[in-house]
């Protein structure tokens, strides 16, 4: 049998927009910069000092992705304390 079903619920929730900034004309969310420029630090500090690449691919993720969720988190925490 079939049955219809009507969803009322928004298909996706609104979310604040994150701070950004412009990388050759393009709006970056200022916490992806920021992970990206994270990373790229990291990689040449662990990679001199340990010599190894997979201990800095580590670092690296590691790093880049604990700035990413950080900054979003605070982006997201400022823009609801409005």
């Amino acid at each position: 049998m079939t049955t219809i079903s009507v969803n009322t619920a928004p298909a996706r929730s609104e979310r604040a927009a994150a701070p950004t900034v412009s990388i050759a004309g393009v709006a970056w969310p200022v916490h992806k910069a920021a992970a990206v420029l994270t990373a790229l630090v990291v990689a040449v500090v662990v990679g001199v000092i340990t010599g190894s690449g997979e201990v800095t691919a580590w670092a690296v993720t590691v790093a880049a992705t604990a700035v990413w969720w950080s900054g979003r988190l605070g982006a997201t925490l400022r823009a609801t304390s409005r």
